[in-house]
C-alpha cells in the first residue's frame, strides 16, 4: 500500500511538471489597447472668465487613437448637467472647450470617448474661485473632520 502511494506521488509529480507553461505564451494572447484620457485644466479657475479646457487621448502603447466619437459634459455640483458639448480637434488626440463658469464652487467635467476597441468616460473634480459651504459638505474629507468634532 505504501509502494502504491509512492508510485501515485511519482506519476502525479511527473504529469503536472509536465504541464508546466511554454516561454513567450503571453504573446499569444491579444493585448488590448486601452484608451487614456487626460483630462487638462488651468490650475486656478475664476469665475465669469472664459478658460479652455482640453482632453488628451492616447492609448497603451502611447499612439493617438482614431476616435470614433467625443463629448464633453460641465456641470455644478448639485445641478443636473447643462449641455453636451463636442469640442474642437485641436490635433495630435487633442480635443478642446472653451467655458465660462458664472458662480463660484465645485464642477465637474466628463470626457466621453469611444473607438472602434474601447469606450470610456472619466469624470474629473475641480473648484472655481472659492467653495461655497454647501460644496464643502458633500466632500469626503470635510464630513470626516465634522464627525471628530462630534466626538471631542
Amino acid at each position: 500500500m505504501k509502494g502504491y502511494r509512492v508510485l501515485l506521488l511519482f506519476l502525479l509529480t511527473v504529469f503536472l511538471s509536465s504541464c508546466s507553461l511554454n516561454e513567450g505564451t503571453e504573446k499569444l494572447y491579444r493585448e488590448e489597447n486601452v484608451l487614456k484620457i487626460d483630462i487638462v485644466l488651468p490650475s486656478e479657475l475664476e469665475a465669469a472668465k472664459e478658460y479652455e479646457i482640453q482632453a488628451i487621448l492616447t492609448t497603451a502603447d502611447g499612439k493617438v487613437p482614431e476616435i470614433k466619437d467625443i463629448t464633453m459634459t460641465i456641470w455644478k455640483n448639485g445641478k443636473d448637467p447643462d449641455e453636451v458639448i463636442v469640442p474642437e480637434n485641436i490635433g495630435e488626440g487633442q480635443y478642446k472647450i472653451d467655458a465660462t463658469f458664472t458662480e463660484e464652487g465645485l464642477y465637474f467635467v466628463k470626457v466621453q470617448a469611444s473607438t472602434k476597441d474601447s469606450k470610456i468616460m472619466p469624470t474629473k473634480q475641480f473648484t472655481v474661485g472659492s467653495l461655497t459651504e454647501e460644496d464643502l459638505k458633500t466632500l469626503p474629507n470635510h464630513s470626516e473632520e465634522h464627525k471628530h468634532e462630534e466626538h471631542h
